[in-house]
C-alpha cells in the first residue's frame, strides 16, 4: 500500500470536510436535540430580530428545538434545518420545533425580522417525526403558543401539527364551532375557496369556522408547489391581513 498516497487522501478528505464546515454546509449537530428547554425553563429567547443574533440549528439527530413543560419562550430569526444561507438543506432528523406541555411560547412574531426558516426536517420517526412545528400535550396544557410569519417548507410531514392523542397521525380536521380542546385548543384552520389576481391585487376567498364572536388574525402564505398532503406548508409570507372579526363563527 502506498502510505504517502493514503496520507494525502486523508489530508484531502479532512480539508474538504473542514471547508464544508467553515462554509456552513456540513452537519456537525448533536446526536439528539439541538436545544432543549425543559422543566420550567421559562422566558428564554433563542435568536433575535437581527442577523447577528441568528442561530443555525441543523444536522441534529432528532428535533432542533424542544420546549417541554416550559412557557413564555421566544424563538425568533433562526435557520432551523438549513445551511447558513437559509435555503440549502441540512435538516434535523426529527421535528424542527416540538412544544410539549408548554404554553405562551412564541415561534416567529409580528414582523419579518422575527421569522424563523424551518425546513428539511426529518420524516416519521423519532421525536414525533419530521414536522416543521409540532405541539402536543399530555398531563399538562399546551395553549396560547404563537406561530407567525415563519418560512416553513420541505419538511417530511406537515408544516404545523397540533397532536390529537385520539388519532395520532390523522390528518388535521375542523369541528363545528371549534369546541374541542387540546394543543392550542386544536384551533380550526381556514379553508381557502379560491384566489385571483387583478391589477396588482390578489383576492382570496374562504371561511374560518371557529369560536363564535371572536376576532382572528389571518396570515396568508405561498409556496412554489402544491403539498401532496393537501395541507400545504408556507414558504413565503407575501400577504398579511390584520384582525378581522368578519371571520368569527362563520
Amino acid at each position: 500500500m502506498d502510505w504517502t498516497s493514503a496520507a494525502a487522501l486523508a489530508t484531502s478528505s479532512k480539508a474538504t470536510t473542514s471547508a464544508r464546515i467553515a462554509s456552513g454546509t456540513a452537519a456537525i449537530g448533536n446526536v439528539r436535540s439541538g436545544i432543549m428547554l425543559e422543566y420550567a425553563a421559562n422566558t428564554n429567547t433563542v435568536g433575535g430580530t437581527s442577523a447577528g443574533l441568528r442561530n443555525i440549528i441543523s444536522g441534529n439527530g432528532t428535533q432542533a428545538i424542544g420546549i417541554w413543560q416550559s412557557s413564555g419562550n421566544i424563538i425568533q430569526g433562526n435557520f432551523i434545518g438549513t445551511q447558513h444561507n437559509g435555503s440549502g438543506s441540512l435538516g434535523n432528523g426529527g421535528t424542527g420545533i416540538h412544544i410539549y406541555n408548554g404554553s405562551g411560547n412564541s415561534i416567529g412574531g409580528a414582523t419579518a425580522a422575527a421569522a424563523n426558516v424551518i425546513a428539511f426536517n426529518g420524516a416519521r420517526g423519532p421525536s414525533y417525526g419530521g414536522y416543521g412545528v409540532a405541539i402536543a400535550e399530555e398531563s399538562g396544557a399546551s395553549v396560547g403558543n404563537l406561530i407567525r410569519r415563519n418560512s416553513i417548507f420541505s419538511n417530511g410531514l406537515l408544516g404545523i401539527h397540533l397532536f390529537n392523542w385520539g388519532c395520532f397521525f390523522c390528518a388535521p380536521y375542523n369541528d363545528p364551532g371549534d369546541a374541542d380542546s387540546g394543543p392550542n385548543n386544536l384551533q380550526n384552520f381556514p379553508v381557502l375557496a379560491g384566489a385571483s389576481s387583478s391589477g396588482g391585487s390578489i383576492a382570496i376567498t374562504g371561511t374560518l369556522n371557529s369560536t363564535p364572536n371572536a376576532a382572528f388574525t389571518l396570515d396568508f402564505y405561498a409556496s412554489p408547489a402544491l403539498d401532496e398532503s393537501g395541507f400545504g406548508q408556507g414558504k413565503n409570507v407575501p400577504w398579511l391581513d390584520g384582525p378581522d372579526d368578519r371571520c368569527g363563527g362563520q
